[in-house]
């Protein structure tokens, strides 16, 4: 067996970190309502389970934000001497 030094799926590929992620992602936009259902079981109440669901709700929304805010994030200014292409070509 050769030692072939590209991700065959291990824990350093990139799908995989991506997919573990949006997993860990929606476990904690999820997590609240189950927790809550379970309280109100234990513990016979109604609110919890409502509670929890807002507190996911919540969390998604802010998570949601912060994915757009970066996708529509501005281009990083150039910080080098260089000048433009359109400059460079001139000359």
């Amino acid at each position: 067996m050769s030692n072939d030094s590209r991700s065959s799926g291990g824990k350093n590929d990139p799908a995989f970190e991506d997919a573990s992620l949006w997993v860990s992602r929606i476990l904690s936009m999820i997590a609240p309502g189950l927790l809550g259902l379970w309280l109100d079981d234990k513990f016979k109440t109604r609110y919890l389970a409502l509670a929890g669901l807002v507190i996911g709700v919540t969390y998604a929304i802010v998570v949601f934000m912060q994915l757009s805010k970066s996708a529509f994030q501005k281009p990083v200014k150039r910080t080098t001497a260089d000048p433009p292409p359109e400059e460079r070509d001139a000359s």
